[in-house]
């Protein structure tokens, strides 16, 4: 009786805000034809070993769950020449998204706010002109009746 070969995928679970491995988190695999589950190690790492003689890439979703943190649900396709998956920052159940883009929803047309961002822009600018302007500039004065001490008249006494 031989044994179908295995594909082992492996990836790693990190805490988006520190960095640092999340150990004992539940990784589950789940398409059509297959559905498996693993723990991460104590450094974070997963391992899937999903026994396949197909050489075709498989359809399905990674889900990881870990005390603590908000559940993570991901489409993925898992081939057999990509057998490193990506590192899956988990945020903590009372964290907001940092990578969120937020910012970029902010309607600009319907804002208030672009009028005066204008206006304090140009102030800014006509303020750090009339400053540079403004500076005094230092340029030596020569005056013809200041010689210098070197050159003052002295007499010769010659006796005679």
């Amino acid at each position: 009786m031989s044994q179908s070969p295995s594909i082992s995928y492996t990836g790693r679970i990190i805490d988006q805000r520190r960095q640092a491995p999340i150990s004992g988190a539940k990784v589950s695999f789940n398409s059509e034809e297959i559905s498996i589950f693993t723990y991460t190690d104590i450094e974070g790492i997963y391992r899937l070993f999903i026994n396949s003689t197909d050489t075709n890439a498989l359809q399905g979703e990674l889900i990881v769950e870990a005390e603590g943190y908000r559940n993570y649900q991901y489409p993925i396709q898992l081939s057999p020449e990509q057998t490193e998956l990506r590192d899956i920052r988990l945020l903590g159940v009372d964290e907001e998204d940092s990578n969120s883009n937020s910012w970029l929803e902010w309607d600009v047309e319907s804002s208030n706010l672009l009028p005066i961002v204008i206006v304090a822009t140009i102030a800014l600018f006509t303020i750090v002109i009339l400053i540079l302007n403004a500076a005094p500039r230092r340029n030596p004065e020569y005056r013809r009746d200041d010689s210098p001490r070197y050159f003052q008249s002295f007499e010769l006494i010659v006796d005679s």
